[in-house]
């Protein structure tokens, strides 16, 4: 949950998750929207902005099964309209933070985007999180849009925890992910 000024521009989910079976279900709704922002030098040396926001609106549905104790596997399905606009911050108008909005067309488009992923997990956790053990999960994602908005994405994402002392642990990470088609996903770095 993030809200901020208007709902529009807030991160809400809103989900049930059935967990008393075997097989793990659930649906949900969400809205996500993100800002990123982009800076440049114009000719005089000053600098200028650009602002890329993302808004997705939909519904999810989710399902579990695991093989073992170990290893499951996930699907999930999201049906979502995505927008896109941009906006620019002459440098002229810094000091004073009046962007203009919408400098191009904004973009709107109706995604169905469905995925699948193989979780291997042994992780035994402590009180701030994983200390000993393996995570790992493969996740493919292919989107069908009405426009633009076609992607297929690949994701891997592999932690490796070793208990050092009784209330310490070293982690260790390595993660990538490939998006091709007519919109790829963007991946940031240092965020969460």
């Amino acid at each position: 949950l993030g809200v901020s000024g208007k709902l529009a521009n807030s991160n809400l989910v809103l989900s049930y998750i059935y967990l008393k079976k075997r097989a793990d279900y659930g649906f949900g709704i969400y809205n996500f929207y993100d800002e990123s922002l982009y800076w440049a030098y114009d000719d005089n040396g000053d600098t200028e902005y650009l602002r890329q926001n993302d808004q997705q609106t939909g519904l999810y549905l989710l399902y579990s099964y695991p093989f073992s104790r170990f290893l499951r596997m996930e699907f999930d399905a999201s049906l979502y309209q995505a927008k896109q606009s941009w906006d620019y911050l002459p440098a002229a108008n810094v000091d004073e933070e009046e962007w203009i909005e919408d400098i191009l067309p904004q973009t709107k488009d109706t995604v169905y985007a469905p995925g699948l992923s193989i979780v291997h997990d042994n992780t035994l956790s402590g009180s701030t999180g994983p200390l000993l053990g393996f995570r790992g999960i493969y996740h493919i994602r292919k989107s069908f849009a009405m426009e633009d908005m076609e992607y297929l994405t690949n994701y891997l994402d592999l932690r490796s925890y070793t208990l050092f002392s009784k209330r310490y642990s070293f982690a260790m990470r390595l993660n990538g992910a490939i998006s091709t088609g007519k919109s790829p996903d963007r991946f940031s770095l240092g965020g969460y």
